[in-house]
């Protein structure tokens, strides 16, 4: 069984402008309700894939200051 407790911070958020902290809450949720229906929305590895390929195609176009059409980009991958 697992024990929860309150842990209070300040107003920084952290990394990822406090998106860390909510990802962080999704796992631990989906953790503790051990299968249960939830209302949580965690991504499958079709999302999952997808997002990650949507940062590397924008780092792609950081470094190249290009435009970066994700259908082209996923054909290169």
């Amino acid at each position: 069984m697992l024990n929860a407790k309150n842990i209070i911070g300040g107003t920084d958020l952290g990394g990822h402008g406090g998106g860390d902290i909510g990802l962080m809450e999704a796992f631990l949720y989906a953790i503790a309700s051990e299968g249960e229906s939830n209302n949580f929305n965690i991504s499958g590895a079709e999302e999952t894939y997808d997002s990650h390929l949507y940062v590397f195609a924008a780092e792609h176009s950081r470094r190249t200051g290009q435009v970066v059409n994700i259908e082209d980009f996923k054909q290169t991958q």
